[in-house]
């Protein structure tokens, strides 16, 4: 019997010899090390927490809440750090979201001839 598990694992430690998962490391390593982008991510990730917590509790996005928006997004914009971090980001993603597809791909074919018309 095959344990899954063992090659998720591996896959997983595998993703970390990536180059997009290295360069995202140090993207996320040299935020680390400056205060101000670091209390800019901390600023952000907080808000993006506060913002999905009332969007899953039916709560729109009060006026402070956009404007506290607005203004944290014009400051990451001007960061080149966090910008870094996040394209980089975007790159390991593209890769996560590769695997995912050809992870799920089976069960969407189990699938496919139920969807299919057979006239």
């Amino acid at each position: 019997m095959v344990n899954i598990y063992d090659d998720v694992n591996k896959l997983a430690e595998d993703l970390k010899q990536t180059p997009e998962y290295q360069a995202l490391q140090k993207a996320v390593n040299e935020v680390k090390n400056n205060p101000e982008s670091l209390k800019l991510y901390q600023r952000m990730d907080a808000l993006q927490r506060k913002i999905m917590a009332a969007q899953q509790t039916g709560q729109p996005m009060t006026d402070e809440m956009k404007k506290e928006y607005e203004e944290v997004n014009k400051a990451v914009t001007n960061s080149d750090l966090l910008k870094k971090m996040i394209t980089e980001e975007q790159k390991l993603y593209k890769i996560i979201n590769d695997i995912q597809q050809s992870i799920t791909k089976s069960v969407g074919d189990l699938y496919k001839e139920l969807a299919e018309d057979k006239k």
